[in-house]
Order: structure tokens, then sequence, then C-alpha cells
């Protein structure tokens, strides 16, 4: 099996860093929200963000970037907003 951090070298986002992280954060909160109440789905989500971020600087000797947390939370939050709209009115046409 290979190494996750071969799966993943040579990858650079560059200036979409910061949509990368959004995205990936709002695409997991979405996977989760379904399954789990809504502070425990965005508090799991946000700790995948956090563990990226501690790999990067204990791992990768990189830095831990508080930005790219940030990214990580508007995403959660975009995610958990769209699912509060989305989520009555998917009831309201499946009833």
């Amino acid at each position: 099996m290979p190494k996750l951090s071969s799966i993943f070298s040579g990858v650079r986002y560059g200036r979409y860093d910061k949509l990368v992280h959004f995205f990936a954060s709002a695409a997991i909160a979405v996977i989760f929200l379904p399954i789990l109440p809504l502070p425990q789905a965005a508090a799991l989500s946000l700790s995948f963000g956090i563990a990226k971020e501690l790999y990067d600087w204990l791992w990768r000797h990189g830095s831990f970037d508080w930005y790219d947390i940030c990214a990580d939370a508007c995403g959660v939050a975009a995610a958990t907003a769209a699912y509060g709209v989305m989520l009555p009115i998917m009831l309201r046409s499946a009833g």
C-alpha cells in the first residue's frame, strides 16, 4: 500500500490552496452532517483541516498556516448553512 505522502507528492495547489481547503472541508462536513449532530459534524470536519496542518508542520517541515484553518472553517460554515437551508426543502418535497 503506498504511503499517503507519496500519493500527494508533487501536487501543488499554488494560488488555489485556500479554495482546496474550503471545498475539502465543505465536502467532509456534507458527508457527516446527515449522520452526526451539527456540532460534532462541524468539529470533525474542522479537525481534518487541523490534522493536515499539523502534518505539514511536523512531518513535512512546512508551516502551520492559520489562513488554511480559516478557509477550512469557512467551508464548514458554508456547508452547514447550505445543509440547513436545503434540508427543509428536501423534506417538504419528499413528503
